[in-house]
Formats: C-alpha cells, sequence, structure tokens
C-alpha cells in the first residue's frame, strides 16, 4: 500500500506525515489539527498495519487501544493475504 499524503477519514482531511523522532509507532494528533504521525524508520507493513490503527482511532476514538490494535492487525492480515496492498 502507499502511504498516502493526505487521506479523508468521515468527511475530515487527515495530513499523513512520516517523522523521525517519534518514540512509538504512529499516533492521530488531537488538538485539532487532523494529522496522523507515522514513524518514518519503521518496516513498511509496520506503516501500513499503523496507518491502519490509527484510521480507526479517527473513526471511533470510544475504542479502546487493545481493540483497535486488534482490528488494524486483523485487518492488516485480511488485506494483504489477499493481495489488497499494492
Amino acid at each position: 500500500m502507499k502511504i498516502p499524503r493526505k487521506l479523508k477519514i468521515l468527511s475530515h482531511e487527515y495530513i499523513i506525515k512520516e517523522v523521525d523522532n517519534l518514540d512509538c509507532s504512529g499516533y492521530r494528533t488531537s488538538n485539532g489539527q487532523n494529522m496522523i504521525l507515522l514513524n518514518k524508520h519503521l518496516a513498511n507493513s509496520e506503516k501500513e498495519e499503523t496507518l491502519l490503527h490509527e484510521i480507526i482511532h479517527a473513526i471511533n476514538g470510544q475504542l479502546s487501544d487493545i481493540t483497535v490494535e486488534f482490528l488494524a492487525q486483523s485487518l492488516y492480515l485480511v488485506f494483504k493475504e489477499n493481495d489488497m496492498l499494492k
């Protein structure tokens, strides 16, 4: 999957940035900036899974991180195993 620079989620536009100085895989900003930051040093597969994780958070911020992680990993495997990631 190509990591986009912009992404619409529930009619809100998010800017996707790969950055150097993250001490985690990635996160979605919650200060009204609509930005998803990804750790630039991750393998591409980890960036893709992290992006799915942050998209799920943006869709439903009430889900626990455990639930979001489970959904992101599961969806990523479905997409990957069925050649849906190009």
